[in-house]
This record gives C-alpha cells, sequence and structure tokens, in this order.
C-alpha cells in the first residue's frame, strides 16, 4: 500500500452496490457487470470551493438516492482533485436510469460552477471540456495540423477537426 505498486482497493468499491464478488479470475468489475461511472472535477485548494462543491454535489447525490463516495486528492498546493464515484446496480433498471440522471447533473453542475473535470470515462469524454471554447479551439486546431485524417483517438474528449465552434 502506497509503495508505488498498482493496487484494486479502490477498484473493488464498484461490488457494494452489485452485490456481487470477484471470481477466481480477480477484480474485474466490468466482467462481473458492476455499475461504477465517475468524474473527478478539479477546483482550487480552498475551503470555500470545496465546501460549495461538496454542498452542491451533496444535494444532487441525496436527491437521486445514491450515497456520496466523495474522495479528495491533493494534486497540488494550489489544486484539488474530487473523485466522486457513482456506484450503482446495473441489473435494477429504475437505479441505472437514476445514475443516468444524476451524472448528467453533475456534469452540469460542474461546467456551471466554472470547474473543469480532471478527466472522465468513456461515457464523458464528448463533455468533459464543456464550456471551455478557447480549449477546445486550440485542441482542434492542434489536431487539424498533426492528425487530419482522424486517426488518432477520433472525437476522444470532443475534439473533433470537421465541428469547429461558432
Amino acid at each position: 500500500y502506497h509503495k508505488g505498486v498498482p493496487g484494486d482497493y479502490v477498484v473493488k468499491a464498484a461490488y457494494f452496490k452489485s452485490g456481487k464478488q470477484p471470481d477466481g479470475g480477480g477484480i474485474d468489475p466490468a466482467k462481473h457487470g458492476c455499475g461504477i461511472k465517475w468524474l473527478a472535477p478539479i477546483i482550487p485548494a480552498t475551503g470555500e470551493h470545496a465546501a460549495k462543491l461538496r454542498t452542491a454535489d451533496g444535494r444532487l447525490f441525496e436527491k437521486h438516492g445514491f450515497e456520496f463516495p466523495l474522495s479528495v486528492i491533493m494534486l497540488n498546493p494550489r489544486t484539488v482533485i474530487f473523485a466522486l464515484p457513482l456506484f450503482f446496480n446495473k441489473d435494477d433498471p429504475d437505479e441505472s436510469a437514476r445514475v443516468d440522471l444524476l451524472y448528467d447533473e453533475l456534469v452540469e453542475l460542474i461546467e456551471v460552477m466554472g470547474y473543469q473535470q480532471y478527466r472522465t470515462g468513456v461515457a464523458g469524454m464528448d463533455r468533459v471540456l464543456g464550456g471551455n471554447v478557447p480549449v477546445v479551439n486550440l485542441l482542434r486546431q492542434l489536431k487539424a495540423a498533426v492528425d487530419p485524417e482522424q486517426c488518432l483517438a477520433p472525437g476522444q474528449y470532443g475534439v473533433n477537426v470537421s465541428r469547429p465552434e461558432e
């Protein structure tokens, strides 16, 4: 633990809502049908920003009937990552629908509050840059210069050469 060797202790948490257990093949939430989505906004490392986002996020988790498992990670002296895993039971259609709504509302909240996501899963790539038009336009210009045929990671992170911003 904390020796520079990756472990699976965080990934194991994905099993708690599914009621499933890993088989002899090891920890693999996708293989075992566990439901997990996540997002990780970055915020200034101040109590004011942390309290404001924690309160707003917590309200949304409560509104949709989910536990609020928050990890706060100091990236550097000025920046904090709010790691927000959304655990759900994929075999429960109601819970799956509610987690989609929760995810969408969290992404919108983060954008409205003026925060940027640190990184995202595949499901959120097209929205990760949100309203950050200057960054999107710069990335599109760079992508057009080095990958005009869109061979490298096409459409990843919402950066598509053929769709310039207005």
